[in-house]
């Protein structure tokens, strides 16, 4: 965790247009909220800060920061969804 924030970090891969990937926070584990969304192999895009670096193959090494600061926050948990479309 840097600056206060959790982050995740993981692989993408653009040729998979099949799949919607959606990051998501939450203070509870019951009601989630969507910071960043990768649709048919695009870019990650939402209030989160997202990094994306090739790591070659053509695959994404992903970066998503939380948009909460967790200094006043007794809880955050993140999560990745995976919907196939």
């Amino acid at each position: 965790m840097q600056s206060n924030r959790l982050k995740l970090r993981f692989k993408r891969d653009p040729a998979r247009t099949d799949v919607r990937l959606v990051v998501e926070g939450s203070n509870d584990l019951v009601n989630w909220s969507a910071i960043a969304t990768s649709t048919g192999g695009g870019a990650f895009t939402g209030n989160a800060t997202i990094g994306e670096t090739d790591t070659g193959g053509g695959v994404k090494q992903v970066e998503v920061s939380d948009t909460v600061d967790t200094t006043n926050t007794p809880r955050r948990f993140l999560r990745i969804r995976t919907i196939l479309e």
